[in-house]
């Protein structure tokens, strides 16, 4: 019975994917150059600081890496755990959050629900 646990726990771990926090898969990650982003290393998560506006930045710094991620508002934070999870395996010392406008969506079958486009900039400090 114990391996019929086992066996079903590894297989539900696999079909839904192993990723450090919900939508942590969904946000698409590049860099403003177009090229690879740097790779810098990993910060623990829980140190990178989260910025509503650039003016609440007070160090120099310069922005590495550009995320997006769009969904349902009510999800907003798990949104924002998700980017600073995710900029913090990019190695960013701090994430700029902007929010996009809620928007009803429409589908093959009618309204699917109301959306909103989130996207946050990944910055390291200039030292």
């Amino acid at each position: 019975m114990k391996k019929h646990i086992i066996i079903i726990a590894s297989v539900a771990c696999l079909l839904l994917g192993c990723e450090p926090c919900p939508h942590y898969n969904r946000i698409r990650a590049g860099s403003l150059t177009g090229g690879p982003i740097p790779s810098l290393p990993k910060k623990p998560h829980g140190e990178v600081k989260l910025y509503q506006d650039k003016s609440e930045v007070t160090e120099k710094y310069e922005v590495f890496a550009i995320m997006s991620l769009t969904g349902d508002p009510g999800d907003e934070p798990r949104f924002i755990t998700a980017f600073l999870y995710r900029a913090a395996d990019l190695g960013a010392d701090g994430v700029i959050l902007y929010r996009g406008p809620a928007q009803g969506v429409s589908g093959w079958y009618g309204s699917t629900g109301v959306a909103a486009a989130y996207r946050a900039e990944a910055i390291r400090y200039l030292k």
